[in-house]
């Protein structure tokens, strides 16, 4: 899966595009790609860049699909000045959709390591289409592909690197591995369609380590928000909180999820915050989430003496409540915990019997399939039988 090329492309700000750099290169593309002055039908992947904004797409006929894109939106499109073709016997109908969305979510991630001072814009709003290639895509020809691209940009000059990092680097960063935009496993995607589709009632999701809590409750957030909202692109202020759902993580991983949410943009998901903020917002209004979804419930904790001087609520004479869980649960109208019952390992945690207890009327869904492996195993799947069983 390694037979590909690219070409790069001058792009005026009319749409004109010209082919630059290697001659033979070009007049090879031109005679296989192109009849007169049209693309033939060919798979391409292109990638529009400029020093402030990028854009990457498919398409079988780039001359066209270049036309339709300054037509649609010529005040972005006039922005790009170069534009990449990536193609040959490995960008086919079978991996053209798991190029397109790998390289959107790699570059997004690789965006975000580059200097404040050359931030790259990636205008895609979209990962682009699912694929059953991605695992492949991603092994075999992503990497290659990158590290061409790193070798067409500038290697002093930070505002001319195409691309910033090397790909694992990006591969490994929290922000790829959590991404809202990771396609989900069909056990993961039928959980999120249960709960989407149920919108009375309440979830624990229990799973063992692993096995993918984290990446489901970026997917289930955006998929609700998104539902709620019907692609609405309000301001956060102008969306009633009824149709915005609250994210719960622990304090030390606030700013991995603040920067995964932002990085997607949809206002109807407010920031990610603890559980003891919940209860400082219903003291201020009565408004409630139209969902909360919590990760790691499991470290939900009781009223408990020494935590009386960290947590505010404790110390509220007004607050009801004896615990956190009862505080997110009384925050919204819909209520998704995350659990792993082994990883309870504070004092302070609201206790496994205390939980199934004020869990009751929840229903259970259960995620088996282990996703966190060796890389030497890659391709074997693992269920929660094998994570025990070791």
């Amino acid at each position: 899966m390694s037979n590909f090329d690219i070409l790069k492309f001058d792009v005026e700000k009319d749409g004109t595009i010209n082919v630059i750099g290697d001659a033979q290169k070009a007049h090879m593309f031109m005679s296989s790609y192109m009849s007169g002055e049209h693309f033939e039908s060919r798979d391409v992947i292109y990638w529009y860049w400029s020093p402030t904004v990028s854009y990457i797409g498919q398409t079988n006929d780039l001359k066209r699909r270049n036309e339709q894109h300054f037509k649609a939106r010529p005040a972005l499109f006039s922005r790009f000045s170069t534009l990449f073709a990536i193609y040959g016997s490995a960008v086919t109908d079978e991996t053209m959709n798991a190029l397109e969305a790998q390289l959107i979510r790699l570059y997004r991630q690789d965006c975000k390591k580059r200097p404040s001072s050359v931030k790259v814009e990636v205008s895609n709003k979209t990962l682009g289409n699912l694929s059953s290639s991605t695992a492949k895509v991603q092994r075999d020809l992503i990497p290659k592909i990158w590290a061409a691209m790193q070798n067409f940009g500038s290697k002093e000059n930070d505002v001319h690197k195409y691309v910033y990092d090397d790909v694992q680097s990006v591969l490994n960063s929290l922000l790829y591995k959590y991404s809202v935009f990771n396609k989900l496993s069909a056990e993961q995607e039928n959980i999120v369609d249960t709960i989407v589709t149920n919108p009375d009632k309440n979830f624990v999701i229990q799973g063992l380590a692993g096995t993918g809590k984290t990446a489901l409750l970026t997917n289930l957030a955006v998929k609700i928000a998104d539902t709620m909202n019907s692609g609405s692109k309000s301001l956060a202020s102008e969306i009633p909180m009824g149709q915005k759902v609250a994210v719960v993580v622990k304090g030390n991983w606030i700013g991995n999820a603040r920067d995964i949410f932002s990085n997607y943009g949809n206002p109807a998901i407010s920031k990610p915050k603890r559980p003891d903020t919940l209860w400082v917002e219903q003291k201020a209004s009565d408004d409630k989430y139209g969902v909360v979804i919590v990760d790691e419930a499991q470290r939900l904790v009781r009223d408990y003496p020494s935590d009386h001087m960290f947590k505010s609520w404790m110390r509220d004479s007004t607050c009801p409540y004896d615990n956190e869980l009862d505080i997110v649960s009384n925050s919204a109208r819909q209520t998704v915990l995350l659990y792993d019952c082994f990883q309870s390992i504070r004092p302070d945690d609201i206790p496994k019997d205390r939980f199934d207890s004020l869990t009751k009327g929840f229903e259970r869904l259960y995620l088996t399939e282990q996703f966190r492996v060796n890389p030497a195993d890659a391709n074997h799947k693992y269920s929660g039988n094998d994570f025990t069983n070791g």
